[in-house]
């Protein structure tokens, strides 16, 4: 069975199917969405922890006088 080149691994100097290339670029890009959403995660959390502080401090304000 022949293989079908779609490009070369310039280390290895091996054929690799163009499929193998296709999966890759495909695993690539859920990466790529899975760490926006991660960023978007832990910017979300960190905002609730913040308007968490604030309402604490607030309170704290607010039964000390």
């Amino acid at each position: 069975m022949a293989v079908k080149r779609g490009a070369w691994l310039p280390e290895e100097m091996i054929p690799v199917p163009k499929s193998v290339i296709n999966e890759l670029i495909q695993v690539r890009d859920i990466n790529i969405e899975l760490s926006k959403e991660t960023n978007l995660f832990v910017r979300t959390f960190e905002a609730l922890k913040r308007n968490i502080e604030r309402v604490k401090n607030k309170v704290k304000v607010h039964f000390e006088r």
